[in-house]
């Protein structure tokens, strides 16, 4: 074994961190014969100076697999055969060699590769495979304020009323359209979509929604992606196509007008303030869903506050009866649109409730609040919000009829009078007046009058 040549010893082939290797000690003066372990001879790798400027020259070492031995290599020969990931601040980036992909992040702060033809792909949203969706009740399912918009309802299907939560319908003058929520006509694994049915011919229709400052700031100055799925009713409608366009407003903050329409035809021009984030395209409906994407869109407008998102009709022969259904409509950040992915209905009813909370309609006899009686048939209590309104909400009341005013022995009369007495975005204090003899001073409660009817409107959404 002695006289062994270290090429014919038995090769060890899974090396431990316990194993010893034979090493001189001083080589240059004591040479003191020693043994040393794995572990303690990689531990000398951290004691080697750090190379912070690397150059294309300087060398590796490298274990080539194929001749089982040890060798050098260059950093530049090293990144010719792995693709480099670079960043690059918004210039074109190289197309990579062939059967390569490159990954570089943008200015935009995202992820993206390109491919030896030099096809530029989003690799991610910002956080993950599913962007969140910056739109309130995109599925439809939110309606406090009713499931049918019709000219004779409390929220009538007029130019300008919000429907389906965060939903304001624009027409072409007054009862132009129906307003449902549709709960059969579906795409795969929606619950609801919003039906627009046509009641005067010949008038364009749509549905807005607008984004306060706080939500909206993330893509001002950025990227966004707009996508939804959408149908017709029946295949010789004429309301067979719609335009999508994301609006960016830049008058006061947070009071932006809620008609974004300056003009109704095929494309529409914009409101004062308002201006299209992107030149829509006309998307032809069929009987079948379909999903439509506008990716990639700048939101550059100078001084932008608000964003809004505008669906409507194209067509300017709507027939009456005709019909277009809507849903799982998204606004992302980012270049591409990723799949609609729905919020847990508490949290979709949440986010609604900031804009507008509907009390009513659960019993006929339904307690609203408590309340403090008066004299003088004059009673005042707080209003207890689900969540903190946006802004001091203002009141609409179904009718004043559908209201009593109870006292401590039990006993009510109707309600003559009921208002926001002091406004709050979380407690406003209601004012009411009742039409009987008054009752003595004490301790009462507003409730439905026997009716499933009764409805308290509190309203904080965009648009004056």
């Amino acid at each position: 074994m002695a006289d062994t040549k270290l090429t014919g010893l038995t090769e060890n082939t899974s090396v431990a961190a316990e194993d010893l290797l034979y090493s001189v000690d001083d080589p240059s003066s004591a040479q003191l014969s020693r043994k040393i372990t794995v572990a303690n001879l990689l531990k000398i790798i951290n004691a080697l100076t750090n190379n912070t400027t690397p150059a294309t020259a300087d060398e590796l070492l490298l274990y080539d697999a194929g001749g089982s031995e040890a060798q050098k290599i260059t950093l530049a020969n090293l990144f010719t055969n792995i693709d480099s990931m670079v960043v690059d601040e918004g210039g074109t980036t190289t197309t990579p060699a062939a059967n390569k992909v490159r990954l570089y992040a943008k200015a935009d702060g995202l992820l993206y590769s390109k491919d030896d033809a030099g096809t530029e792909t989003q690799v991610s949203g910002g956080g993950g495979g599913v962007g969140l969706n910056m739109l309130a009740n995109g599925g439809m399912r939110i309606a406090q304020r009713g499931t049918s918009f019709i000219s004779t309802t409390l929220v009538p299907n007029s130019d300008g009323e919000y429907t389906l939560d965060r939903w304001a319908l624009l027409s072409d003058g007054n009862d132009i359209v129906d307003v449902t929520q549709e709960a059969s006509v579906l795409p795969a694994g929606a619950e609801n979509a919003i039906k627009l049915e046509v009641e005067t011919a010949n008038k364009q229709f749509g549905i807005v929604q607008i984004l306060e400052a706080a939500d909206a700031e993330k893509i001002i100055g950025g990227v966004a992606s707009l996508s939804f799925q959408a149908r017709m009713a029946a295949a010789d409608d004429n309301t067979h196509s719609l335009k999508a366009v994301v609006l960016a407003w830049d008058g006061t903050k947070d009071e932006p007008t809620l008609d974004v329409v300056g003009t109704w035809a095929a494309s529409i021009t914009p409101a004062t303030n308002w201006t299209a984030e992107n030149t829509p395209s006309s998307l032809t409906l069929t009987t079948s869903w379909q999903e439509f994407t506008i990716e990639n869109i700048s939101i550059d407008t100078a001084s932008a506050k608000n964003v809004a998102v505008f669906i409507y009709c194209d067509q300017t022969d709507g027939a009456i009866d005709d019909a277009v259904y809507i849903t799982n409509v998204k606004l992302e950040e980012g270049a591409e649109a990723t799949d609609y992915d729905e919020s847990p209905v508490a949290i979709d009813f949440t986010r609604c409730a900031r804009y507008c909370f509907v009390w009513g309609g659960n019993n006929a006899d339904e307690a609203a609040c408590s309340m403090w009686v008066l004299l003088n048939n004059n009673s005042r209590g707080p209003f207890t919000l689900p969540t903190k309104m946006r802004t001091i909400p203002s009141l609409t009341i179904s009718n004043v009829t559908h209201f009593l005013l109870y006292n401590g022995a039990n006993q009510s009369d109707p309600v003559t009078s009921l208002t926001i007495g002091k406004g709050s975005p979380i407690a406003p204090r209601l004012d009411a007046i009742d039409s009987g003899a008054g009752y003595t001073v004490g301790a009462g409660f507003l409730a439905a009058n026997g009716t499933t009817d009764a409805r308290m409107i509190f309203d904080a959404e965009l648009g004056v």
